[in-house]
């Protein structure tokens, strides 16, 4: 009889759960009635999908491997189960541009060598790394040239701004590099739970929402190829999205979900939890006065909901080698991670040691109640 009941205990633990609102929360009228409909997600729901997510697409999703192409399978089908009808996904293929991304990083390590000695028994640790890098992740793009990456889009159209769009968006593909010689190694095993097994977590978990609620303004949540190959998924889309532009389609923000999934105590310099970046534009850049205020709107919002996490604004680019796509085609860009600077997963990331026990859930899943509360406020128009 015990065994029967643990089978059943078992069964029911693995059945995949989807979000059912009841009509009266499907439009909520006040940013209480919105908080307590979010909490009907739970944290094993997000752990769910994370855990998931990270089985089918073991040892690694470096672009081009078998679980590179699980972890794409993976995303559509979960987004078709939670939301049925509610919603359309598309799978968006893609030639990267090779030559472009290529000529950034090349780029990049020609300015950092401006400001370096050329004796080479003086050169920084941190230069030579990023040497070894540029040069192994050049010889890396040149072999992915003629191979075509796969966004995978769901949008769902608002009702009454149906030409107001926002889009959120994490990359879904792992990038191995040996950081004793600071080149790329794709037989590296990596899981990828926090790089960005988080961030993909996190949309499955907001598109489940989204599908439920009676939105007002439109959205679309972007899984991205190659992000670790120059975000060259992010490229090409944001190269769509610019045409449609022109067709009277207003993109008003974009918002990067990346590493969400790394929160220490120990190691924090500040010692405490909850310790996370959003980052803007650089001082003197014309997105950075809305994008401000994009992030002050979204704080003040999510605290009706969650303090146990903080997003401290950071006014400079996400990456140091790469432009912002979205920030070139004139799109506000927000980027919510980790804590760089008093916080970073560097024992971790882009190794065979991300894996999904290394993640803080608790604090993943206070930044998922921080953004559903957030985006659903903004995408409702309350």
């Amino acid at each position: 009889m015990v065994s029967r009941l643990i089978i059943i205990i078992l069964i029911f633990q693995n059945l995949s759960y989807s979000l059912s609102l009841r009509d009266f929360d499907k439009s909520p009228k006040s940013h209480y009635h919105l908080a307590n409909v979010i909490r009907q997600v739970k944290l094993r729901d997000l752990h769910k999908n994370l855990a998931n997510f990270l089985k089918v697409s073991r040892p690694s999703r470096a672009v081009n491997s078998l679980g590179h192409q699980k972890a794409r399978e993976f995303i559509i089908s979960r987004i078709k189960e939670v939301t049925g009808i509610n919603g359309v996904v598309n799978v968006v293929p893609f030639k990267p541009n090779v030559d472009n991304a290529i000529r950034l990083y090349e780029d990049s390590l020609k300015e950092l060598s401006k400001n370096v000695t050329k004796e080479s028994d003086k050169l920084p640790k941190e230069f030579l790394s990023l040497f070894h890098f540029t040069e192994s992740m050049t010889k890396s793009l040149k072999q992915l040239k003629g191979l075509k990456g796969k966004n995978i889009v769901w949008e769902k159209i608002g009702s009454q701004y149906p030409n107001d769009f926002i889009i959120i968006g994490a990359h879904y593909d792992t990038l191995g590099i040996n950081f004793n010689t600071g080149k790329i190694d794709l037989s590296i095993n990596q899981p990828g739970a926090d790089n960005n097994g988080s961030g993909v977590s996190i949309l499955i978990s907001l598109i489940e929402l989204f599908s439920e609620l009676n939105i007002k303004k439109s959205v679309r949540v972007v899984f991205f190829d190659y992000g670790e190959f120059g975000a060259l998924g992010e490229y090409d889309y944001a190269r769509i999205v610019s045409q449609e532009s022109k067709s009277g389609i207003k993109f008003n923000s974009f918002v990067r979900l990346t590493m969400l999934g790394h929160d220490s105590k120990i190691k924090d310099k500040e010692k405490k939890y909850g310790n996370y970046n959003v980052f803007t534009s650089q001082p003197g850049s014309s997105l950075l006065a809305i994008e401000k205020g994009l992030v002050k709107e979204f704080d003040t919002v999510a605290k009706r909901l969650t303090y146990s996490i903080k997003f401290k604004e950071v006014e400079k680019s996400f990456s140091l080698t790469i432009p912002d796509a979205f920030k070139e085609q004139s799109i506000p860009s927000l980027t919510y991670t980790q804590n760089w600077e008093s916080d970073f997963n560097k024992d971790r990331i882009h190794s065979s040691k991300d894996f999904l026990e290394s993640v803080n859930i608790q604090s993943l899943f206070n930044s998922y109640q921080y953004l559903a509360m957030a985006l659903s406020y903004h995408l409702l128009d309350l």
